[in-house]
């Protein structure tokens, strides 16, 4: 018996509306190293106009701040920040990363915990209210079995 309800069918992503406006990022490791030490590369793809940046580096030692400091200075540099990032990252080296990139940038960051109405109620009230609205909407709810 499954222990969940079947998995849906995926879905594309947007078309992206201009360059650089969204991006798909991944890693190549484990290369022969070059004379300089160098055995991954950093790829990152303009969704819009198919242009990309490889970027050389060591695995070796390569974190998330680094990560972050090096989008910044070769590809926020050259083509301004992105609407959004495709990546196949794990979760925790998503955060580490989103951490690093707003450190550097000198936006404080405020995150809390899921449902901690004390540190972000006013989201959390604007969310309760929007699924009252949707849940209680028979148009919704007809559209929503239909998916299901």
């Amino acid at each position: 018996m499954p222990r969940h309800k079947p998995f849906g069918l995926l879905h594309p992503l947007p078309v992206p509306t201009g360059a650089w406006s969204s991006l798909s990022m991944d890693f190549i490791v484990k290369l022969p190293p070059t004379p300089q030490g160098l055995d991954s590369i950093l790829v990152v793809v303009d969704r819009f106009t198919k242009m990309a940046h490889f970027i050389a580096y060591t695995e070796e030692g390569f974190d998330a701040p680094e990560l972050a400091e090096v989008f910044l200075r070769n590809i926020v540099r050259l083509h301004g920040l992105p609407k959004d990032i495709v990546s196949d990252c794990g979760s925790v080296f998503t955060s580490k990363f989103w951490y690093a990139f707003l450190d550097l940038l000198q936006i404080k960051s405020n995150f809390s915990t899921s449902f901690h109405t004390k540190s972000d109620g006013q989201t959390e009230q604007v969310n309760q209210s929007w699924n009252s609205i949707f849940e209680s909407s028979p148009l919704i709810n007809k559209m929503t079995s239909l998916t299901t």
